[in-house]
C-alpha cells in the first residue's frame, strides 16, 4: 500500500487529462439518471462496455430493473454498436429495442437499459466534457480534491452489493480531526484548512486505489476499505493519524493535528435475504459509536467496533449531532 499505489489528483490535472481525451475524440457514453448523474465513460477503439448490475460491469448499475449483464456497447473503428445480453427487460435506443445482434448508434441517442438511461456521446461535441465536469463538480469535495458524501454512500452501496453476491472483507471507518474547531478560533480558518487537505493528502498517498475515500462534510472523513480486515485497517489508520502529526509539525504555523476514528466490520459472508440498505445503515452507525469511543477514551485512536452486524437490521438511520473536537 505504497504511494505508487494511488495518484493525488488535482482539477488541473483533471482538465488536462480530459483535454488529451478530447483531441483524440473519443466516444462514450454518460450516465444521465441517478445518482451518478453526469459520469462518463469512454470507448477506445475495439474496446468494449459491459452494462448491468453485477460489480465486474465495466458500467455498474444497482438497480433491480438491471439485469447483471445487460447490454454490451462495441466500438470499432468509426462504428459504435449496442447489443442487449439476454437481459430481463431489455433495452430500448430512442424507444427501439435493442436486438442481441446488435444497434448502430448515432451521436446523443438514449439509451435505456431497465429504469437507468444513459446518452450516447460520438466524441465530435463539448458535450461530454460539460457531463464530466457537472459529474465532478457534483461528487468531489473542492477544498481536498476527495470523494464526497453523496459518491461515497452511492459507492459503498456498490460494495454491499458485491459482498453480498460474493462475501469477503468489507471495513468501513470514519475519521474525526481532533480539537478541530479549537485550531480554527487559535490558528484561524486558513490553518484549518490546510489540516484538512494534508489529512486528505496522506490519506490519498497511503491508500490503495481500491479504497474509497471521502470527506463527509466539516472535519469528517471516511475510507471504505476493499478486501481488509478490521484490525488491518486499524493498523493503516494508526500509522496514518502518526504522520498527520508529524507533518503538521514539519509545518511553520502549522497546528499539531490528530483524528479519532471507528472502524465497523461485516461478516465474511452474508446471510440470506439481507436487508443492504438496513445494513448500510447500521455499518455507518456502527463505525460512528466506535469513533465517539474513541473521543471519549481520550481522542487520537483508532477503535474497532465490537458489534456483530447480521444484515437483519431495521431500516433506520440513526441521526446524531456533530460534537465538536
Amino acid at each position: 500500500m505504497g504511494n505508487n499505489d494511488r495518484t493525488q489528483s488535482t482539477d488541473a490535472t483533471a482538465e488536462m487529462d480530459y483535454g488529451r481525451a478530447q483531441s483524440r475524440r473519443e466516444p462514450g457514453l454518460v450516465i444521465i439518471t441517478g445518482s451518478s448523474l453526469g459520469e462518463f465513460y469512454s470507448l477506445a477503439d475495439g474496446a468494449s462496455l459491459i452494462v448491468g448490475r453485477d460489480a465486474d460491469c465495466d458500467i455498474v448499475l444497482q438497480r433491480p430493473s438491471v439485469s447483471r449483464r445487460h447490454l454490451r456497447v462495441e466500438r470499432n473503428g468509426a462504428q459504435v454498436t449496442a447489443a442487449d445480453l439476454n437481459s430481463k427487460n431489455g433495452a430500448l435506443v430512442d424507444q427501439q429495442p435493442v436486438p442481441l445482434e446488435g444497434l448502430p448508434l448515432n451521436n446523443g441517442d438514449l439509451i435505456r437499459v431497465g429504469d437507468a438511461t444513459l446518452k450516447y456521446l460520438d466524441g465530435q461535441t463539448p458535450e461530454a466534457r460539460y457531463h464530466e465536469r457537472s459529474y465532478r463538480l457534483a461528487t468531489r469535495d473542492a477544498l481536498t480534491n476527495l470523494n464526497n458524501r453523496l459518491l461515497f454512500l452511492d459507492a459503498l452501496a456498490r460494495t454491499l452489493a458485491d459482498w453480498n453476491r460474493r462475501g469477503g472483507n468489507v471495513s468501513v471507518a470514519l475519521l474525526d480531526l481532533d480539537n478541530f474547531k479549537q485550531i480554527n478560533d487559535r490558528f484561524g480558518h486558513e490553518a484549518g484548512d490546510r489540516v484538512l487537505q494534508l489529512l486528505a493528502s496522506i490519506l490519498t498517498s497511503s491508500l490503495r486505489a481500491s479504497d474509497l475515500i471521502a470527506r463527509l462534510g466539516g472535519e469528517e472523513f471516511a475510507v471504505a476499505f476493499s478486501d481488509t480486515a478490521p484490525e488491518s485497517a486499524a493498523e493503516i489508520l494508526t500509522k496514518i493519524n502518526r504522520e498527520l502529526t508529524q507533518r503538521c509539525q514539519e509545518f511553520t504555523g502549522m497546528p499539531a493535528a490528530s483524528f479519532s476514528a471507528g472502524i465497523a466490520s461485516l461478516p465474511p459472508a452474508a446471510p440470506q435475504n439481507t436487508d443492504l440498505a438496513a445494513l448500510q445503515n447500521a455499518l455507518l452507525r456502527s463505525a460512528d459509536q466506535a469513533m465517539y469511543q474513541a473521543k471519549d477514551a481520550g481522542r487520537n485512536q483508532v477503535v474497532i467496533s465490537t458489534e456483530t452486524l447480521t444484515g437483519e437490521e431495521p431500516a433506520v438511520e440513526t441521526k446524531r449531532e456533530i460534537k465538536p473536537g
